[in-house]
């Protein structure tokens, strides 16, 4: 659900710029709502995108035109939705898109370009597990591959630094 506001906010997984992969399966989740090889690429980067350009790219299920109405609308949609899927997986994975789509995962030239870096190679093998084995190992794969990383030199410097920006940010509020 998104809505206009006054402030750009960035959507997206912005793991990868801190030499880790995402979790809660969001590897598997964006490429499901926009187009997957865009969303590896930006999954693989940790690239952002603004509110326009997440709706262009039809991120969002439901927009709310007017933000301060953004609550009770959001509950409203909510609650009109149909009952979920009750297998365990969110209605919306890559590994529920028709195999068409799929299929642009498997060119040998974007897991040459994702491969080139430790987030991107990560977010390469949490896709394929979840096309290969379903949900769960995808959410295995996210889990086994951010504890790997978390403890590299890169992540580690990249966690860091983010730390200290925060910290400063909250010392001039």
């Amino acid at each position: 659900i998104g809505a206009p506001g006054a402030k750009p906010y960035p959507v997206g997984l912005p793991e990868a710029s801190l030499g880790i992969c995402p979790g809660w399966g969001g590897t598997n989740l964006l490429p499901a709502r926009i187009g997957a090889v865009d969303a590896m690429r930006r999954t693989a980067s940790g690239t952002p995108m603004l509110y326009r350009e997440a709706t262009q790219a039809g991120l969002f299920d439901f927009i709310v035109g007017d933000v301060t109405k953004l609550i009770e609308k959001a509950a409203q949609w909510v609650s009109s939705r149909p009952a979920p899927i009750r297998d365990g997986a969110p209605a919306r994975w890559i590994g529920r898109e028709d195999r068409a789509a799929i299929t642009q995962f498997t060119e040998e030239s974007l897991r040459a370009e994702l491969c080139k870096t430790a987030p991107g190679n990560a977010v390469w093998s949490c896709v394929a597990a979840g096309l290969t084995d379903g949900w769960q190992a995808a959410l295995d794969a996210e889990r086994r591959h951010l504890i790997e990383l978390r403890a590299t030199p890169e992540a580690k410097g990249a966690i860091e630094s983010f730390f200290a920006r925060s910290s400063a940010k909250a010392g001039k509020a």
